[in-house]
């Protein structure tokens, strides 16, 4: 879906600036661009090609986007590597590089999957008054079906904290960083996207 949107958004856009008599004048004030920049990024935008490259870019992004999870990375590797200088002048100023797409749409989709499971094991654990020892203990009575990693099309994984559990994806570095989460940057190397549980006498303390 992002990558969808991305697509209208950037042809409304361009085709709009394409039309536009101050285009420069335009350019420098939605862009905060320097003179030369804006000049360089006009002759970009007048070739008569640049509308047609958008399309087929943004149709890269979508095909990409229905590969099987597993695949999408390194289908965004080989579309990044065919960028050349005005490709990527136009890409960081009208959309954003496949792999900054790839991160944002799968960190999205791993916590909303990592919370949709989460929610279930408290439910289960209401219940039963445990957690599960197995996520597939969560299936059917709490869930359909177990939520995947987006990022390895693999199941997500469980590991334990102090006072509690974290349900977890690897993240954009496919590493088991052990359930490693910052979540003031979800993206930081060398950690992990994920939801974490606490038993309950840790719930409702004090921040530190």
């Amino acid at each position: 879906h992002i990558a969808k949107a991305n697509r209208a958004s950037n042809y409304a856009v361009l085709s709009s600036l394409k039309k536009d008599k101050d285009m420069i004048k335009n350019l420098k004030g939605i862009f905060d661009l320097k003179d030369d920049e804006a000049i360089a990024t006009k002759l970009v935008l007048e070739e008569p090609t640049i509308l047609s490259w958008l399309l087929k870019y943004s149709n890269s992004l979508v095909a990409i986007a229905n590969l099987p999870q597993q695949d999408q990375q390194k289908a965004v590797t080989e579309l990044a590597l065919k960028l050349n200088e005005k490709n990527m002048l136009f890409v960081k100023l009208f959309t954003s590089p496949p792999k900054k797409i790839w991160e944002t749409s799968h960190s999205n989709l791993a916590i909303l999957n990592c919370a949709i499971t989460s929610l279930a094991m408290e439910r289960y654990r209401i219940t039963n008054g445990k957690w599960p020892r197995k996520l597939d203990e969560l299936v059917p009575e709490y869930l359909a079906k177990l939520p995947t990693d987006p990022f390895n099309g693999e199941s997500l994984l469980v590991g334990t904290i102090p006072g509690g559990l974290v349900i977890y994806s690897v993240g954009p570095d496919l590493q088991d960083n052990n359930g490693l989460v910052d979540d003031l940057n979800p993206l930081k190397e060398g950690t992990d996207i994920g939801f974490r549980l606490w038993e309950v006498p840790m719930r409702r303390q004090p921040a530190k």
